[in-house]
C-alpha cells in the first residue's frame, strides 16, 4: 500500500470518529429543537447552537491538514472530507430521529406540529390586534398561507423526520464547506509534492 493510500485510509477513519463526536451534538441539537416548539424561550439556546455547528466542523475538519502536510491539502479534497464528515454524523443522528419519533417519544411528531400551527395562529391573532391587517396587508396574508399550508401538509413518519435530519446535514454540509475548504487547504511542503 503507498503512502498516499494509507494517508487517506487514516484521513477516513479520522473522519469517521469525528462525525461520530459531530452526530452527539446533533443528537442534543435535535432534543432542544423539540422543546423549543413547546417551550418557546429555549429557542434561545436552540439558535446559537445552530450557528456553533459551523464552528465545530471548521474545528472537527482542522486536523485533516496534518494528514497531508508533505502534499498539501487542496481545497477541493478538503471540501470532499467535511462532506463525508457531515454524511457520517448525519447518518448517526438520523438513526436517533427514528428511535426517537418511534419509541422514545411517539406522539413528537405530532405535537411538532401542532405547536408550529399553533405559532402561526397566535402571530397571526396578534397581527390582527394591531390591526396590521390595514398596515401590512402582504405580511398578513403571507402568515395566513404559511399556515394553511402547514395545516394541509401530512405530520411527518419517524422514517421520514429521519431522512429529513440527513439530507438537512448533507446539504448544510456541502454549502458550509465551501469557505471552510478554502480556509483548510495548505500547499505542499516538499517540492515535488504527491499527486493529489
Amino acid at each position: 500500500m503507498s503512502n498516499t493510500a494509507i494517508k487517506k485510509a487514516l484521513a477516513m477513519q479520522f473522519i469517521m470518529r469525528s462525525g461520530f463526536f459531530l452526530s452527539l451534538y446533533f443528537m442534543i441539537e435535535y432534543v432542544f429543537t423539540v422543546w423549543s416548539t413547546h417551550h418557546i424561550f429555549l429557542s434561545l439556546v436552540h439558535v446559537p447552537m445552530m450557528f456553533l455547528t459551523v464552528v465545530l466542523l471548521f474545528l472537527l475538519m482542522r486536523p485533516i491538514r496534518l494528514f497531508f502536510a508533505d502534499e498539501g491539502l487542496s481545497g477541493l479534497r478538503a471540501w470532499t472530507y467535511g462532506v463525508q464528515l457531515m454524511f457520517f454524523a448525519g447518518l448517526l443522528e438520523a438513526l436517533f430521529v427514528y428511535i426517537y419519533n418511534t419509541w422514545l417519544y411517539p406522539d413528537n411528531l405530532f405535537e411538532m406540529h401542532s405547536a408550529v400551527i399553533s405559532q402561526y395562529r397566535q402571530a397571526i391573532d396578534m397581527m390582527q390586534q394591531a390591526n396590521a391587517e390595514q398596515t401590512m396587508p402582504s405580511l398578513m396574508q403571507m402568515l395566513k398561507d404559511s399556515q394553511t399550508m402547514i395545516e394541509e401538509t401530512p405530520v411527518p413518519t419517524p422514517i421520514e423526520a429521519a431522512m429529513q435530519a440527513l439530507s438537512n446535514d448533507i446539504t448544510y454540509g456541502i454549502f458550509w464547506m465551501i469557505p471552510i475548504s478554502l480556509i483548510l487547504r495548505t500547499k505542499p511542503r516538499t517540492s515535488n509534492p504527491q499527486e493529489q
